[in-house]
């Protein structure tokens, strides 16, 4: 990746993560990391920034995307420029990728991070873990053809958070509570989870955890448009 994509990435991740720290990070319903490191077998997963609040998780990943974005009924994403179109890579699919890998990690080490409901170990299967992309307010994005289970979690950063509370929104409602099937983790849950994530924190910039020779192929996919 040359200087200025790199720059542009940092730049949108430093900007996703004003937004989070600023309006989220002070309220005791979420717990907000970045940059986080997964290992699952020989492969590696980065994940830009992760929410965790009552419901579950929610994994953004940062795209710095200029000229124009559009997304076809298939979910196949592409981009201008110097006015051509070119294919990229879906970062909703790697989002997915990404969830993949923490669901496993979160998992194998329940026993640590949950309660026992009832005599009975709680795990993480009614938990929901979403996937959203946030790009840049530079990028031009065509919601034409977009599926509307795609075009919810595109969204561009000065929005993010709206589209986290709405995410969240169970939690403020009583009726929408009531409705809501999905079961809660307790604060001390969340708690241990996030303080269980941290260890996996790394400073931007930093390979440390991340082996070359395994790193997951979806960050050089990435590097025309991070």
């Amino acid at each position: 990746m040359n200087n200025k994509k790199r720059e542009a990435g940092i730049r949108q991740e430093s900007q996703v993560s004003y937004f989070l720290n600023r309006l989220l990070g002070k309220r005791d319903e979420y717990f907000v990391l970045e940059n986080l490191v997964l290992l699952n077998g020989e492969f590696t997963s980065q994940i830009d920034h992760l929410v965790i609040y009552k419901y579950g998780f929610i994994v953004i990943e940062s795209k710095s995307i200029y000229g124009s974005v559009r997304i076809n009924r298939e979910g196949e994403w592409e981009r201008s420029y110097e006015n051509r179109w070119f294919g990229i890579p879906s970062p909703i699919k790697q989002a997915e990728v990404q969830i993949g890998t923490l669901r496993e990690l979160l998992f194998d080490n329940a026993k640590d991070l949950r309660n026992k409901y009832l005599g009975m170990q709680t795990y993480f299967g009614g938990q929901v873990f979403t996937p959203i992309v946030a790009v840049s307010s530079a990028t031009r994005l065509d919601r034409t053809s977009i599926p509307k289970d795609i075009s919810k979690n595109i969204v561009k950063t000065e929005f993010l958070v709206d589209r986290i509370k709405e995410i969240n929104a169970p939690s403020h409602s009583i009726l929408k509570s009531l409705v809501n099937t999905t079961p809660a983790m307790g604060v001390d849950e969340m708690e241990r989870t996030y303080a269980f994530l941290k260890s996996f924190e790394k400073e931007r910039g930093s390979t440390s955890g991340m082996p070359k020779s395994t790193e997951d192929n979806s960050a050089t996919a990435n590097a025309e448009f991070k």
